[in-house]
């Protein structure tokens, strides 16, 4: 069933996430298993805009962590060169500094990368609230863009105070930049418990199989020459046991008899001999006199 698996395996892959923000493996593997849960919870409820923006959000952070990959790389390589004797002392500073800068750009590269994947992701779990009731979704997708927007507010303090080579005060300043990753550790266990709360709706019990025979009438009808009361299944009356026409549907009491006349097999109303069609119901009478 894939609201049953999606639930599961969406749960599932909430917890490496949140865990994976000490083992860095367990959140490639969480993620996975996240957009696999997607994928079949907007089958499930019939909205692909569920699942695509988190793919947009994985591409998303996948970029990011690739582009700030490769400004590091570089940065490295440049300073196996500039350790390549003959060197100054002067070219060690510049190098030193050379590192601090491209590492400022990678993390601000990486942060906005982060931002866009979170705002997808954050579009995906609202629409999965939505649709599943569960407001633990929405306020998950909140928390991961607030986690992201403060990685990138950090990026303009921390390069100011790389610049200005004050390390004490950067020290100082390393706890506040936590607060980010601490929105999202919470948001991914939010999302967690969303995954698992989705009620499964239950089975519904199959209609119950027509019966066989034809319909028992408990209805009433009466004999059109004495107007006794007879079963529904007679052919002749039990009180004058003329032979009874079964035509037409079941009849109400019948009521204000007079002495003579004849009743309608139809509905049971007592008519003048002289009626050919019953003015109750209109059905032909074939007069007959009542003894």
């Amino acid at each position: 069933m894939s609201l049953e698996s999606g639930k599961t395996l969406g749960g599932v892959g909430a917890i490496l996430i949140a865990v994976g923000s000490f083992v860095p493996l367990l959140s490639l593997v969480g993620i996975i298993l996240v957009l696999v849960a997607l994928n079949r919870l907007s089958d499930h409820y019939n909205r692909r805009g569920m699942f695509e923006n988190a793919l947009y959000g994985f591409v998303f952070g996948v970029a990011g962590t690739f582009a700030a990959i490769v400004v590091v790389v570089g940065t490295l390589f440049s300073a196996i060169f500039l350790s390549m004797p003959p060197f100054s002392p002067s070219d060690v500073l510049a190098w030193q500094e050379t590192w601090l800068t491209y590492v400022i750009i990678a993390m601000a590269i990486m942060s906005i990368f982060q931002f866009l994947q979170a705002l997808f992701y954050r579009r995906s779990l609202t629409i999965l609230s939505r649709k599943s009731g569960k407001k633990t979704f929405d306020t998950a997708g909140l928390l991961l863009l607030l986690g992201a927007a403060v990685a990138i507010i950090m990026i303009g303090p921390v390069f100011f105070l790389v610049v200005s080579q004050d390390f004490g005060a950067l020290l100082t300043f390393f706890p506040i930049s936590l607060v980010g990753g601490v929105f999202q550790l919470v948001a991914w266990i939010l999302a967690a418990v969303g995954f698992f709360s989705i009620e499964t709706p239950s089975a519904q019990l199959p209609a119950a199989a027509p019966s066989a025979g034809p319909p028992v009438s408990l209805e009433k009808r009466f004999c059109r020459y004495c107007g006794a009361e007879t079963k529904s299944h007679a052919v002749f009356c039990e009180k004058c046991g003329k032979k009874i026409n079964r035509r037409g549907q079941p009849s109400p009491a019948r009521s204000n008899l007079i002495p003579k006349g004849v009743f309608c097999s139809q509905c049971g109303k007592l008519v003048s001999v002289k009626a050919k069609f019953c003015p109750e119901c209109g059905t032909n009478l074939k007069l007959k006199k009542t003894k």
